[in-house]
């Protein structure tokens, strides 16, 4: 193996102290799962301790991976909350977990807007992919009594939510008013069987053609060929503008694979004829899941020459497993010079979990090689912790959790987050960065 424990070791020694809080922090708990009780609970109370509860890294999809003693740890912190919306937040992540008290108290908050879906202080920021992931886990009666309170059409496209009831969506045709068959048609496939044929059927049948392709566009299994095709087929490839055509692919990305190999590529040819790579990238990414193996090989060599003049990528990537170990590792050694989350985050972690160790090697290499400062670095280990754990037989993870972690001289406020990785942890969040040279030796 070409990858030296001791050297990987130095370097990250070196890169912890310079590097902004949020990317220690993102390793230090990415190495919980890797590490003995004892050292695994230490490192979660200083986590805990040193970051508001929001930034806890404390949820469902971790805690599968956690020992006993590391989840009862991460559940007697969220439980010890006081009441409010922190507690609710938190809880509302770890649904799993619940009691029936708790998955009550979780519900009338969010119903009652306690736990609203708004971020207070960031502008934007959403919660709904939180309180959807939380509905997910209650019973039908629940998630009709939140789906009834929403009035934006965009809170009717998560299908996460489950199979609603025939009888619900029955009174939204009949109550909800003119636009009732258009919100109830994005629900697409996750609609009740009995439903999904009759708003299908008054989909089919609506006069205006533009209405009725739009509503059409939320569904894939229940249509016929003829359908996926002429939804495809809205646009003209050749003669459309490169934005329409990006546009008109990312809406259609769930239909590209129920039309033909010559219809794709009809859209590839004109595609690999863009000339702004802003266009060019998306688009083949769009095309890429539904593309055969010769198509993709034909796509590969733009896609690199592509990354290569922007010094990264300008979309994000999207099934790179159909990608080539050659063109995985050109686009890996570019993507982390020009860092755009979450470009190399799914690329590096796709490498570390699926492709040969020796393109994870030359992968991990040359992306540490390539690193432009000591945050980047720390996010190039935090992207291999599983590899780099398994490989290294568990020192680097011994190692992570020995490192102190990093002590902003501002506290830190309730918006800093350490899943979503935020690389500018500046004073507008309330920590300060970088920090004196005297602190960062």
């Amino acid at each position: 193996m070409d990858v030296d424990v001791e050297s990987i070791v130095k370097t990250l020694r070196s890169a912890a102290p310079a590097c902004e809080p949020y990317a220690l922090l993102q390793l230090s708990a990415a190495q919980l799962p890797h590490l003995d009780d004892e050292a695994a609970v230490d490192l979660l109370k200083r986590l805990l301790k040193t970051s508001p509860p929001n930034a806890w890294p404390i949820d469902d999809k971790r805690l599968d991976s956690w020992s006993p003693a590391l989840k009862e740890a991460a559940m007697t912190a969220v439980r010890a909350l006081p009441a409010g919306d922190d507690r609710l937040y938190r809880l509302a992540r770890v649904p799993n977990q619940l009691s029936d008290n708790e998955r009550r108290e979780v519900f009338d908050g969010i119903i009652d807007g306690t736990l609203g879906l708004g971020v207070p202080g960031r502008p934007g920021a959403s919660r709904l992919s939180s309180i959807l992931s939380f509905l997910s886990s209650t019973p039908t009666e629940s998630r009709e009594t939140w789906l009834s309170k929403q009035s934006k059409h965009g809170h009717w496209r998560r299908e996460r939510l489950g199979l609603l009831t025939d009888t619900f969506v029955e009174n939204q045709l009949q109550n909800g008013g003119s636009d009732a068959l258009s919100t109830m048609a994005v629900l697409g496939e996750s609609l009740p069987d009995k439903s999904k044929a009759t708003v299908l059927q008054a989909v089919r049948s609506l006069c205006d053609d533009e209405e009725r392709r739009s509503s059409l566009v939320w569904f894939t299994d229940s249509l016929s060929a003829e359908e996926h095709l002429e939804l495809v087929e809205q646009v003209d490839p050749v003669a459309s503008d490169p934005r329409v055509v990006v546009s008109h692919l990312n809406e259609v990305s769930r239909h590209l694979v129920h039309v033909s190999e010559t219809t794709l590529q009809t859209w590839l040819d004109a595609v690999l004829e863009f000339d702004d790579d802003e266009d060019l990238q998306p688009a083949l990414f769009a095309l890429l899941p539904a593309l055969d193996p010769t198509q993709v090989q034909q796509l590969e060599p733009f896609l690199v020459a592509s990354a290569l003049r922007t010094t990264g990528l300008v979309a994000r990537p999207s099934a790179v497993e159909r990608l080539s170990d050659d063109t995985i590792e050109k686009l890996v050694s570019v993507v982390v010079i020009d860092w755009i989350e979450p470009c190399f985050r799914r690329m590096a972690m796709h490498v570390a979990a699926s492709r040969p160790n020796d393109v994870v090697e030359r992968c991990l290499l040359s992306s540490l090689a390539n690193t432009p400062d000591a945050t980047r670095t720390i996010e190039v280990f935090w992207a291999f912790t599983p590899w780099l754990h398994f490989h290294l037989d568990g020192r680097f993870s011994n190692e992570v959790a020995a490192l102190p972690l990093p002590e902003p001289r501002k506290r830190m406020n309730r918006f800093y987050s350490i899943d979503l990785g935020w690389r500018h942890a500046t004073q507008q969040w309330g920590i300060e960065w970088p920090p004196s040279k005297s602190e960062a030796t």
